[in-house]
Order: structure tokens, then sequence, then C-alpha cells
């Protein structure tokens, strides 16, 4: 076995007979269009919440003579649209046969990989993967506390390379804490005692069908197939007010109602109401993972500002599963991604979580007003523009998943989410122009995610296809429009759609209603003023680039530790900007960078300033028609 091995081993990886000869990079097996032969048993031990550890036990069969098996670590998420699988996170692999040891080494050029030479007559192959979970503070999110834990089967499972996945059959089970529920998109749940089992589906819809599980559960029918399936730190957050089940449901009636479909039987919102288990809005197909604050459903008033997230993932069931860009199509999760059209996956999502939630409730019309303004007034002011396009920010996820951008108004970020949206506001309102207010997009939205009512089998699209449906609501150059708009840097801020809709930027000394509860009370926040925020103790962050903020200095490696010679305080920097607005007198800071301290002069006269959204004339305008619910 050993000898064979290392002659596998040689030949897979090309290592040279000789000093100084080139070696040439192995290949991964290609994936071809078939069933794999048999289906793959996948059990997870999910109990160990002390050492937050997910244990997995896979049975893999393999057809008769197979004596090389190449197994990989999914890589290319979908929703994530980077090769952001956490392979560093799996802590231990063994592998063994029903004839057996089998040794095994990494593929050199894909560490995601592994060669496995299997002893001769092996009918299967036995995995053992441990999957650690992050504990609070570590660079990723946490996936199990001692309440609650979010199972996502592609981070704690392989997959045999050269066979599709949407064609290989699994079949998945999980072990739980004693006494705890679950919930997830999965279909046949069979439990007997602390094991949850599941009916045989396949490995690319297992992977887009995470589960919630906790100590702390309830449900809620919310119409239509559709559940909201809660789980909280404690059992006080499960008590929701009766206003937030009703935006619940009607959340539900309205985006049927908009996309005039349904791609799933049943869908789940997966809910966990926590500040313990990391944060996440990720879609999938029947369900979608969602992270929000304990008192998101007991104070549903308090936390408006913070409701786009359901309606943004919801929105994903028909736009991004259902609908998906060609490039972001793919038979394995190894397969390198192309997701230049994100501008329509998630800008176009970003442009109905705002009119859903405010069609529904889920976000007081001023609060979403608020959330606009927002947006509006950081493009209206970001560097980065200047040099980078909108499409060229698809790229971010693959140059860096969460990675760390010092100053992201010059280098952008995942700007084809907010400013996208506010372009797709431009072409709603293009649209109601050219045809007198009979068609919106709206009727783009019936017209490309609306056909196939009832089927879930992935609809692909190219950048033609998009085009092509709109010039169907109203013929118009949109070829022409979105590649300047999305594909072109130096373009104006993307304000137009506001201001055809009827509103336009402003700014004010008190913050708008969306700012001020989800900053809490905005007293830190100086972005629209001096283009920085600082924490009570004078910690500056987000520090904007070429603002005044940063003009003197003020970068997060900043502290301000007085203020016109007296302490820091937000207020007092507040009042320093409101004193100097009207005696142009500039404030005097002395901060605090390293071991330095420094006097700072503050040249800046426009006071304290929050942006709003402020209706042009007294008659109803664009905006508000879009905003207004579509459900009888």
């Amino acid at each position: 076995m050993i000898n064979r091995f290392v002659s596998l081993v040689l030949l897979a990886t090309a290592v040279p007979l000789s000093a100084g000869d080139p070696a040439p990079v192995p290949a991964l097996p290609v994936t071809q269009a078939a069933a794999y032969p048999g289906t793959i048993a996948i059990e997870v031990d999910a109990r160990d919440t002390v050492s937050r550890a997910f244990t997995t036990k896979q049975t893999i069969p393999v057809a008769p003579g197979t004596r090389d098996l190449v197994l990989v670590y999914p890589k290319w998420l979908q929703g994530n649209h980077a090769p952001s699988g956490q392979i560093q996170r799996v802590s231990r692999l063994a592998f063994t046969s029903d004839k057996g040891p089998v040794e095994w080494q990494r593929v050199p050029s894909e560490p995601y990989a592994f060669q496995l030479a299997l002893p001769d007559g092996a009918s299967k192959v036995m995995v053992e993967l441990t999957y650690t979970s992050p504990f609070p503070g570590d660079a990723w999110r946490v996936l199990m506390t001692d309440a609650m834990l979010n199972l996502q089967w592609e981070k704690m499972s392989l997959y045999p390379a050269g066979w599709d996945i949407n064609r290989m059959r699994v079949k998945p089970s999980v072990l739980l804490p004693d006494g705890w529920a679950v919930a997830g998109a999965l279909d046949g749940e069979v439990r007997e005692g602390n094991k949850v089992s599941y009916a045989e589906t396949d490995y690319a819809t297992l992977a887009d069908s995470p589960l919630f599980a906790g100590r702390h559960h309830r449900r809620w029918d919310l119409g239509q197939g559709v559940e909201l399936e809660a789980f909280g730190d404690e059992a006080k957050n499960l008590v929701a007010k009766d206003e937030a089940i009703a935006a619940g449901k009607a959340l539900v009636a309205e985006a049927i109602v908009t996309f005039g479909s349904k791609h799933f039987d049943h869908y789940d919102f997966l809910l966990a109401l926590t500040d313990q288990l990391g944060g996440i809005g990720l879609e999938h197909h029947r369900s979608s993972e969602n992270t929000q604050s304990p008192d998101d459903l007991s104070d549903f008033a308090g936390n408006t500002h913070d409701n786009s997230l359901l309606p943004h993932e919801f929105t994903h069931s028909w736009n991004g599963k259902f609908r998906r860009p060609a490039g972001l199509v793919a038979p394995d999760f190894h397969t390198a991604l192309d997701a230049r059209l994100l501008w329509v996956y998630e800008g176009q999502t970003s442009f109905w979580d705002w009119v859903l939630a405010a069609r529904s409730g889920f976000m007081p019309r001023d609060v979403v007003l608020g959330s606009l303004a927002e947006d509006a007034a950081y493009y209206s002011r970001q560097a980065g523009r200047e040099w980078r396009s909108v499409e060229d920010s698809t790229f971010d996820p693959m140059l860096g998943y969460r990675a760390d951008r010092p100053f992201p108004s010059l280098s952008r970020n995942r700007d084809y989410y907010s400013e996208a949206g506010l372009v797709w506001l431009e072409v709603d309102q293009i649209i109601r122009k050219g045809t007198k207010g009979k068609r919106g997009l709206d009727d783009f939205a019936k017209l490309f995610f609306g056909v196939k009512d009832g089927s879930w089998q992935v609809l692909p699209y190219e950048f033609a296809d998009v085009v092509a449906a709109l010039d169907a609501v109203y013929p118009y150059d949109w070829a022409g429009f979105l590649k300047s708009r999305i594909g072109e840097a130096g373009q104006p801020a993307p304000l137009a759609g506001i201001e055809a809709a009827g509103y336009r930027l402003t700014w004010r000394s008190e913050p708008n209603p969306y700012t001020k509860q989800a900053r809490s009370g905005a007293k830190g926040d100086f972005s629209g003023s001096l283009g920085i925020r600082v924490s009570g103790d004078g910690n500056v962050s987000a520090t904007q680039w070429n603002s005044p903020g940063f003009a003197a200095g003020l970068t997060p490696d900043t502290r301000i530790v007085a203020v016109n010679g007296l302490a820091f305080t937000q207020a007092r920097l507040a009042e320093a900007l409101e004193s100097a607005k009207a005696s142009k007198v500039a404030p005097q800071l002395i901060v605090k960078r390293g071991e330095r301290f420094e006097t700072i002069t503050l040249p800046y006269f426009d006071g304290v300033r929050y942006p709003w959204l402020e209706r042009v004339g007294d008659k109803p305008a664009g905006l508000d028609r879009l905003l207004d619910p579509r459900r009888k």
C-alpha cells in the first residue's frame, strides 16, 4: 500500500524525478454531467457546545475498482460570491475504508482538495471531519453557543471531485444537544431522541439548506407556505409584538404580489435573536439565515432600522436563487465564478428590500427615506467613485472576503449593493416617466422573475437578457445607460432617481429617523459634517477620504482627548461645531496618536449635519407611489 501510494502521489502531483526539472501543476478531475454512483451519508454531531466543535462522519460509496479518489472541501460558496470556504477551521481529518486504512495527501495546487489512495476492493470510504466554530472575538462568525447553533452543511463535509453536485445524492442527519429544537428547509424530518434525520436530497440542495437549532424556539405561520422560525438567547426574546408578525405576513403577501410567482413549496425565515451567535444575512432558495438583535421581535418599533434584512433575503428566492447570473452557475463548489452581474443579483435586491420593507410596514416610510438619504449622502461624497466603477466592485468578495479596508470611501467596497440599488431607482423612474406612470420596475419584476411559477430549477441570465426584459417594459437605450452608470468610473452621484421621484438630498442639524435609531441617537455620528464617527471615549473611526476630518488628520488611529480646552465628550464636539458655524472661529482639538499628543485646528464652519430626503413641492411624489402597498 505505501509503495503504491507513493507512486500514485508522484503521478498525481507530478513531482520531478531529478532536481531542477519543473513540476507541472495537476488539475482536479473535470466535473462531468453525470450522477454520482451511490448515496453519501452525512451525519454531523453538533452536541459539543463547550468546545464549539462540529464532528462529521461521512460514508462515501465508490464504484467497483476505484483506487484513486479526490475529495474536495467546498470553496466557492453561493451567496458569498467568493472562494470563502473556511477550510482553515477543519481541525481534524481521518480517512478509512471497508478494506482498511486509506493514505492521503493534500493536492499541492489546490489545498481544498485531498488525494486518496484506496485499498484494492474498497467499496466505500469513511471520513471523519472536525470543524471548530470560532469563539467570540475571533475574525470569523461564531456558529455555536450554549443556547443555539447554525449548521452549514458545506462547512462540515467533503464531496467527490469530478461529479455534478446537483446529481450527487446525500442522506443527511444531525445529533443535537438535549432538548434543542431545529428548523430548516430540508424535507422528511424524522426525530429519534437527539438524532434528526432528513430525506435523501442532492448535495447542492443540502448546501443550500442550513439549519438553526437551539434551546429557545418559536414558530409563526406567515401564510402562503412561509414560516418564521425564531431562536433566542433567552425565552424572553421570543415574545413578539403583534405588529412584528403582522409585518411578516404583509411582507410575504407583498413579495408574491410584486413578483407574481413562487419558486418554493415552503420557505423558512431562520432568525436568530442573539448577540452571541455571529451576524449573518444569507439567501437560500427555500430559506434564509438571519441574525438580529435579541429584542428585535419584542421591541419591534425600536429596531425598524434593521428591518430591510428579511425583505432582502426573501427577494433573493426570486433574484439570485431562481434567476441567477450565468457566471454564478457551476456544477461544483471549486470552479471559479464570474460575479460581474452582482449589480443585478444584489443591487436590484437592495432596491426591492427598501420597497418591500415600506410596502409591508416592516420599516416605517420615514425610516426607509432616512436609509436612502444615508446612501445618497455617502455616494455624493465618495472619493473612490472617481477611479472605480460599480461593476468593478463586484470583484471585492474575491479580492479578500471580509478583508479590512482602512478607507473604503477611497478603495470602494461592495457598492454593487446600495449604489446599484439607487441606479435601479433611476431605472424605475425612467420607465414611469416614459409610460406616464403606467409601468415601472414592478412590471420588470413580473416579467423577469415571475416566469415559470412553481419551478425551482435555476434560470440563468446574461446582461442581454436584462436589457431585453427592460426593453419589453419600456423601449430605451438600456444597454448604454447601464454600461455607463454601472460599468464606468467617474459617474455622477446616483441622485437622479431620487430627484426624478420627487425628492432631493438635503442636510439638517437633527438626525433623520433611520440615522437616529441605527446610530443610537447619532451622538457620535459626524459623518455628514466632519466625515468621521467618534466613540464615547473619543476614538475616531470610519474616516472618509478627503473629508474635513481627514484633512485635519482625524484618522482611525486617533483619539480626541479635548475640545476647546475641555475634556472630550461627543456633545462638546457637536457644540463646538455649532459654535464655529456662528462665530467662524475654528475649534481646537487635542488628539492622541500613538504616544504623541497634538493640537489640531479644525477649519470647518457648516455645523453638525445629517442627510435627509426632502419632498419637492406638495403633490404626491413618485417615490411615495412606489412605496405604497400593492396587496389588497
